[in-house]
């Protein structure tokens, strides 16, 4: 079994080195490192390429961009560069546990089904000091985990997509860096990716919908919080504003999620997206931009979709937002 680890950079000379080495000292090494920087316009590449040579790890190659292309386009070329049968995705500024690929070898070789396993995490922070793990479970509530089938048991099968579409489809459950995923995977999001939703989220999209997404419940990474994290915890999707400007925002964001998963299931499963979520989108649309509080009402009809995606608070917010406009217009 060959596994690639696939680590994109930008400007990360602050942490780069403390991951490079938790990479180097792995249990059980990598086959392949592919790291590849995204113009950074500093010393992050020639860290990289000084560390390669120091230590001649074998299989480790840097590639470097001509131009800025943003972390999605980034980590779809590293991915594409990569040639082993499983691929880990890793992030610049965390820290491997030195048994991460040993002991995820060791799972999907007890799980021959496994498309993609995600695992869980620490936290620390820019210093490397241990933080208190308030989402042990990855990014979303509890209540979204257990409507996958995430338990606390030391490993969880995700529910198939035809027993849980709407969890995954409206919002990623786990950060890239703890995943590792088949060669499949790697092919089917490579034809079908857009690079318009995170890389990570497709990937295990597409795991789901093979039936092969796994999720082990033991710490892979010690996940560094820092005041420069692309997207860190819990801010797995674009804030909710208080605007209607701000609320539309949103509702562009996640449109354009739909329309991209609409077409991965047309490449893997030869069928469309099911049209309850682009009717969804369009109902909250009316309601906010219009503040139709029959349309607002309706969203209840789709309460797999609305609850999913957007706690109680926000909902209600969505209601004070309607209420408060109609009220401006009169």
């Amino acid at each position: 079994m060959k596994i690639s680890i696939a680590l994109c950079t930008f400007r990360g000379t602050q942490y780069l080195q403390a991951q490079l080495l938790s990479l180097l000292n792995q249990t059980r090494p990598a086959d392949e490192v592919i790291i590849r920087d995204d113009c950074s316009g500093d010393e992050t590449a020639d860290q990289a390429e000084a560390f390669i040579e120091a230590h001649h790890p074998a299989g480790w190659r840097l590639i470097r961009t001509p131009e800025n292309g943003g972390f999605i386009r980034n980590f779809r070329g590293c991915i594409a560069e990569t040639s082993g049968d499983w691929v880990a995705l890793c992030d610049q500024d965390d820290v491997w546990e030195p048994d991460k690929l040993e002991r995820m070898e060791a799972f999907i070789s007890a799980h021959p089904d496994a498309e993609a396993v995600a695992g869980g995490f620490t936290l620390i922070d820019g210093r490397g000091v241990s933080l208190p793990d308030r989402r042990k479970y990855g990014i979303v509530r509890p209540r979204q985990l257990r409507q996958l089938g995430i338990t606390g048991a030391p490993f969880s099968k995700v529910f198939g997509f035809d027993k849980a579409p709407a969890p995954l489809l409206c919002r990623n459950f786990a950060p890239g860096c703890t995943v590792l995923f088949s060669s499949r995977v790697r092919s089917l999001y490579l034809q079908s990716t857009q690079a318009k939703a995170p890389h990570d989220w497709e990937i295990l999209l597409i795991a789901q919908l093979l039936d092969g997404l796994y999720y082990l419940n033991a710490p892979t990474i010690r996940y560094r919080l820092h005041d420069h994290n692309t997207i860190g915890i819990p801010n797995a999707a674009p804030i909710h504003g208080p605007s209607k400007s701000g609320r539309e925002r949103v509702m562009d964001y996640y449109e354009s999620i739909f329309h991209t998963f609409d077409g991965i299931l047309r490449r893997v499963r030869s069928q469309p997206l099911p049209p309850r979520f682009l009717e969804y989108a369009a109902l909250r649309r009316d309601a906010l931009s219009n503040c139709r509080l029959a349309s607002w009402l309706r969203l209840w009809n789709y309460r797999d979709i609305y609850h999913t995606m957007f706690p109680f608070r926000q909902r209600m917010g969505d209601l004070v937002f309607i209420l408060t406009k109609r009220g401006d217009r009169s």
